[in-house]
């Protein structure tokens, strides 16, 4: 799969209508460019037909709400109305056709999981420091699920990939997780961007594993492949996506933003 910039698209058969934006300061929007972070979620759930749009805000926790949990969810405006969670929460799940949920990644990847004989979904924020809890947000998510995994659909992707990921001294944690997934440390070097050289590791090959782990059947997921951040680096002024790795020292206020609603 390509990345395209502001594009609808749909995931699991059809069963989910997605939208993946850029950066928020106009670069490579080809349809009307969103401003302000809120206004960019209000035009993006207007794009993909949902009434409100559930945002977690994630913080490399295991912890996840349900959308209609008012003791945890708070609304922060009108017009498409916007939820967020009072907590730090790197998940959220939903049990209609109204509700998008979205996150604002940088480089981490977004996973989705959904049971095909109800309405119910799950999305998560699952970079490496999520990965490191000993049960992660997407365990205890499965847990809570009305199927087992055997019976679940799953996508994984939206972020970097090994071929500009790579370790470095500010990332100790990349040893314990390597501990855990065998196969993030793919044994290459990083071919682009500011770490060239570097051990290459694969974020999305661990999430791979850990879903296998969980009972995840192989054909039953989705591994969307594709680096945000070269893909952003060699598409146009400043980056259709956001990196973290790209765009150190500049602006960091900028995020990709994915959202996708139920649709079948």
């Amino acid at each position: 799969m390509k990345y395209s910039p502001n594009r609808t698209f749909y995931l699991m058969d059809g069963r989910l209508r997605c939208v993946f934006a850029g950066w928020p300061n106009n670069h490579n929007l080809r349809e009307g460019a969103c401003q302000g972070a809120f206004g960019r979620v209000v035009d993006l759930g207007k794009k993909i037909g949902a009434k409100r749009v559930f945002a977690p805000m994630p913080g490399f926790t295991n912890r996840f709400y349900h959308a209609d949990d008012h003791r945890d969810v708070i609304y922060m405006m009108r017009g498409v109305d916007l939820l967020r969670t009072r907590e730090l929460a790197d998940g959220g799940m939903v049990q209609d056709y109204q509700t998008a949920m979205m996150f604002a990644p940088a480089d981490c990847h977004t996973v989705m999981v959904l049971d095909p004989k109800s309405k119910w979904w799950f999305m998560g924020h699952l970079g490496l420091e999520c990965l490191l809890h000993h049960e992660t947000v997407l365990a205890r998510a499965v847990k809570n699920a009305p199927a087992k995994p055997r019976d679940l659909l799953l996508v994984a992707g939206f972020g970097i990939g090994p071929c500009c990921n790579g370790y470095h001294d500010e990332h100790g944690h990349i040893i314990s997780v390597g501990e855990r997934y065998s196969k993030i440390i793919t044994g290459d070097r990083v071919k682009n961007g500011p770490r060239v050289g570097q051990v290459a590791f694969d974020n999305l090959a661990a999430i791979k594993e850990h879903a296998t782990d969980l009972g995840f059947p192989a054909q039953n997921c989705q591994y969307l492949e594709a680096c945000t951040a070269c893909y952003g680096a060699k598409n146009g002024s400043g980056g259709a996506f956001h990196s973290n790795i790209y765009d150190q020292g500049g602006n960091l206020g900028g995020r990709n933003c994915f959202m996708a609603i139920r649709v079948g």
